[in-house]
């Protein structure tokens, strides 16, 4: 009995400065991400014809500036797309999980454009990520396909330099 009264005497203590430890680092990283937000919201919403060098964040309509590219399940017209295969696998303990194939994403230049005019957007410099919402999903047998595209006309929001 008196064992195990000295080795919970030390686990409480050390599980405690472990919670505390967790805790903080925590709160760090998620008043980082806070401050990183706030950032970006300093940002204004300009129109095209008030683009100043830095960051700008625009809101309007894609056009073409030359050919598009074809969309790789759809074989949609696009500026941007970004696929992915995957295949379903069971695991040890019988559960499912999908596992990449194939993934990959192209890119071509378009022009946004709103009422004042249009600006030049270049997707194939490093580092440009598109968050976008799925435009097509299709599961055939063991395999899902998912495609994210920005199409012509297509109404988006861009953070850019």
């Amino acid at each position: 009995m008196g064992f195990d009264k000295a080795i919970k005497s030390v686990i409480w203590p050390v599980a405690a400065v472990l919670c505390l430890f967790f805790g903080f680092c925590s709160q760090k990283k998620g008043t980082e991400y806070i401050r990183e937000m706030r950032q970006m919201e300093r940002v204004p919403k300009v129109s095209v014809n008030h683009i100043i060098s830095g960051e700008v964040s625009i809101e309007g309509t894609t056009q073409n500036s030359k050919a598009s590219l074809r969309s790789r399940y759809t074989k949609t017209p696009c500026f941007y797309h970004r696929y992915l295969k995957e295949r379903e696998e069971k695991d040890s303990e019988g559960g499912t999980k999908w596992v990449t194939v194939e993934e990959g994403s192209r890119s071509s230049d378009f022009f946004l454009s709103d009422k004042t005019g249009r600006v030049l957007v270049k997707l194939t410099r490093g580092g440009v990520s598109p968050n976008l919402n799925p435009d097509y999903k299709r599961k055939s047998g063991k395999y899902r396909y998912s495609e994210w595209r920005i199409d012509l006309n297509e109404k988006i929001y861009v953070f850019a330099m």
